[in-house]
């Protein structure tokens, strides 16, 4: 199996993980090297960009669209209906060519029907003869895959989302109702990939684990040295907000320690504007390293707002 690039749950930093994509992209060919995704809550977003090779600037234009939805309900993001998110989203892919024959192309592209995996949390209905009910002990985590449709695909990501009161109900998948995957786990991580300990870290592991924030408890490969403030997690925020976090997430990444990581984990490194032995620890490869990174920050930025200006003329 090729390595599985794993997002944990984010709040409103989606843009941190498109900055961490646009590294990734530039730098490693993950077709080759048999990737797979995973994500959890927000991080379902960014596997939804890598399946189905959405560009950056089209993930940039479905994220600022939370703000825009927000923006139109008088609650602004509590108790949002399902229907109105699952549609918002199908218009987006309908704009963008996505439909039930590129799912199936990005399948055989990729992993097949595996290639993504969005992690929900399960409730088991209560039984009253073994005593109190409580959430730990009824709940536990599920990873879904095979989409047999766009439309299937997304209404499992916003399962995946779940968290009462943002939307007013539980999701419903595979006979259970499903709440937020952040709730039993920090990653959705496949069976074929535990190695017997969801947690594992040794020299087999093939899980590349990004995050939005770093806690003891949380094993993290690619994530920020200093936390968010807890209202970048509730605030979309526009254009400049989000540049920002794409800007961080992708220097990030670019750290030459997590460069290390991602090709011990699997990715194949395919950039023609640096080499990969270039990459080391001297004074001279780290201020080209560094010099290249900055120009390709500088790329992005310009792009995604150039894209966007268009798409509001």
């Amino acid at each position: 199996e090729g390595p599985l690039i794993a997002f944990s749950a984010g709040g409103m930093l989606w843009a941190y993980y498109l900055g961490v994509i646009a590294f990734l992209r530039d730098h490693f060919d993950l077709q080759a090297s048999g990737a797979r995704v995973s994500g959890i809550s927000c991080g379902v977003s960014a596997a939804f960009v890598i399946l189905l090779d959405l560009t950056i600037e089209q993930g940039f234009e479905i994220g600022l669209q939370w703000q825009k939805v927000f923006d139109q309900r008088p609650l602004r993001f509590w108790f949002m209906s399902t229907s109105n998110i699952l549609n918002t989203i199908l218009k987006k892919m309908k704009k963008f060519g996505v439909d039930d024959e590129v799912l199936m192309a990005k399948y055989q592209k990729y992993s097949g029907s595996n290639t993504a995996t969005f992690g929900v949390s399960a409730l088991r209905l209560p039984s009253f003869r073994r005593g109190l009910w409580t959430f730990r002990d009824h709940t536990f985590h599920l990873c879904l895959s095979n989409f047999a449709s766009v439309k299937q695909m997304i209404y499992a990501g916003t399962c995946s989302m779940r968290i009462l009161p943002f939307f007013r109900t539980f999701g419903w998948y595979c006979g259970y109702y499903v709440l937020d995957g952040a709730f039993t786990s920090s990653y959705s991580i496949p069976d074929i990939y535990r190695n017997h300990d969801l947690h594992k870290l040794d020299g087999k592991d093939k899980v590349l684990r990004i995050s939005v924030m770093q806690h003891k408890n949380i094993p993290v490969d690619i994530g920020p040295q200093t936390n968010f403030k807890f209202s970048d997690w509730i605030i979309c925020g526009g254009l400049d907000v989000n540049l920002e976090r794409f800007n961080k997430g992708y220097c990030d990444a670019a750290k030459s320690g997590n460069v290390l990581i991602c090709t011990r984990k699997g990715l194949k490194w395919n950039c023609n504007d640096i080499e990969f032995d270039a990459i080391d620890s001297s004074e001279q490869s780290q201020s080209e390293w560094d010099a290249h990174i900055a120009s390709k920050v500088k790329y992005w930025s310009t792009s995604i707002t150039q894209y966007l200006t268009a798409c509001h003329e």
